[in-house]
């Protein structure tokens, strides 16, 4: 998505030589790639609504490619790793877990 995170960003006061050297030169790279590779923010927001609402995609995790399309299954991938060991219910329960912990320490 095409921001302006990396035109803000800036070295720190008393950074060393070597980290105002290189600074400007990730910042260029970074803003090479965006060039190439990154979308609006509108289209990426559009891309989103997309995704939401299309018949196309059922609820669940899925990996969805750069012109939204569904990337295929890999075989003994980090994805299905997660998937086989059920991170994701882990995730969603610690995520439910510090909710509920949240919402009770601030009605006390």
């Amino acid at each position: 998505m095409k921001t302006e995170i990396f035109s803000k960003l800036q070295a720190p006061e008393g950074s060393g030589l070597l980290w105002r050297v290189l600074l400007p030169v990730i910042k260029g790279a970074a803003g090479v790639m965006y060039w190439m590779m990154a979308v609006s923010v509108e289209e990426s927001g559009e891309r989103q609504a997309f995704l939401l609402v299309s018949e196309e995609f059922e609820p669940g995790a899925l990996r969805v490619g750069q012109a939204c399309e569904v990337v295929p299954v890999v075989e003994n991938g980090v994805f299905e790793k997660y998937v086989e060991k059920a991170w994701g219910e882990k995730v969603w329960e610690h995520t439910v877990h510090v909710f509920e912990k949240t919402l009770a320490s601030n009605w006390v």
